[in-house]
């Protein structure tokens, strides 16, 4: 058995995973949207590794859950912490508070091992404190960090997720096991999308092509007749069918980008499919083009080729590694060189101190990324 005994700065305590035993009972903390739950599979599939007995509980927000829920080998069950709302003005602190009392419930005195994954705020130090004063690992959150049994400091905004979560790993003594996404469709959900191609008049023989505009953030956003511009040609060069996906408030969108398109190999399934539904969606298809958004991640975890157009932001954070077949597309409304820290990072999304234009990617980039990934008539 490996054998680890970790201390980083002095106010720590050691901690030493061999008194763990073999089967320790270990909750994974992710607060993030649905690409940071993914994000944390190749933590969560290290940890299953280092113990295969181990009971591994993960606590995301509840909303973030389904992305998993296809069947992730490496946890045994996946417990709702965060509830997140599109304005935070409008979150029910009522039902928050009960969501967090019940996950409480059914872990108090059952967990040994906290592993905190990026920013998770004091609040959640306390209450994985609450569970009986399991060891708690995590970066420094400026509040309740004595109450970290490992505290890494300050986490580095300007690494990716895949790269501070590989940081923690390699602080307790847990060996990483590649920085590889994975997902899993549930087979129900797969059908669905088969069902819902066929009844639509798509040749299942043929190639299938994802369009996926919409986002909330205005650093992602492209020009509707770009989009309409885009679907023409991929139909002209590559044939079969394009589907736009997207949340329901998104559906105008997806109606004006069909409306300038004269084909009926335009399907539209924008607000109707559930997150299991959309994943199966893009598994079906050969071809990705989105904005930086969930199809991110979930392309990057099915393998699934993807032209990704990037708002505000560093690739670095989540842009593909080698072996991935994913192009990112970025442009810049300034000649200085791109800033480290996006202002993004610095609370300025969807504000005037915004620097990307995506209005600056044009349809010809995009489609020649796409012949970077798949050859000619392929």
């Amino acid at each position: 058995m490996m054998r680890a005994l970790v201390s980083t700065p002095e106010s720590n305590r050691p901690i030493d995973l061999a008194e763990l035993g073999d089967s320790p009972r270990i909750a994974v903390v992710v607060r993030d949207h649905m690409s940071g739950v993914l994000y944390s599979v190749p933590s969560l599939r290290a940890i299953r590794r280092r113990w295969p007995q181990a009971n591994i509980t993960l606590l995301t927000s509840s909303y973030s859950a389904p992305i998993l829920s296809g069947g992730c080998p490496y946890i045994d069950r996946i417990l709702p912490l965060y509830t997140f709302a599109d304005e935070p003005r409008r979150r029910d602190r009522g039902r928050d508070l009960a969501s967090k009392a019940a996950t409480w419930l059914r872990l108090v005195g059952r967990v040994d091992l906290v592993i905190h994954l990026r920013g998770v705020g004091g609040g959640t130090l306390a209450f994985a404190a609450m569970l009986g004063l399991p060891t708690q690992v995590g970066y420094t959150q400026g509040r309740f960090d004595r109450l970290l049994t490992v505290d890494l400091g300050w986490q580095d905004v300007e690494l990716g997720s895949r790269q501070r979560n590989r940081f923690i790993l390699d602080h307790i003594g847990i060996e990483p096991d590649g920085d590889h996404l994975e997902m899993w469709v549930a087979e129900t959900d797969r059908r669905w999308a088969e069902a819902w191609l066929h009844d639509r008049g798509h040749d299942a023989g043929t190639h299938l092509t994802v369009i996926h505009p919409g986002s909330h953030w205005g650093c992602n956003q492209w020009l509707p007749e770009r989009w309409s511009e885009a679907v023409e040609r991929v139909l002209d060069e590559r044939g079969g069918s394009v589907v736009i996906t997207g949340v329901r408030r998104e559906l105008p969108l997806a109606r004006r980008i069909a409306a300038n398109v004269d084909s009926s190999s335009v399907l539209i399934a924008a607000g109707e499919t559930s997150l299991g539904q959309f994943a199966a969606m893009i598994d079906a298809s050969d071809l990705v083009l989105a904005i930086d958004a969930s199809p991110t991640q979930i392309c990057q975890a099915l393998d699934k080729p993807a032209v990704i157009m990037m708002g505000a932001g560093n690739p670095a954070w989540n842009g593909p590694v080698p072996g991935e077949p994913m192009v990112m597309l970025q442009e810049w409304d300034n000649d200085d060189p791109r800033p480290e820290v996006c202002e993004w990072a610095k609370g300025a999304c969807n504000g005037p101190l915004c620097s990307s234009r995506l209005e600056d990617i044009t349809v010809s980039q995009v489609l020649n990324s796409v012949d970077q990934l798949l050859p000619a008539n392929s």
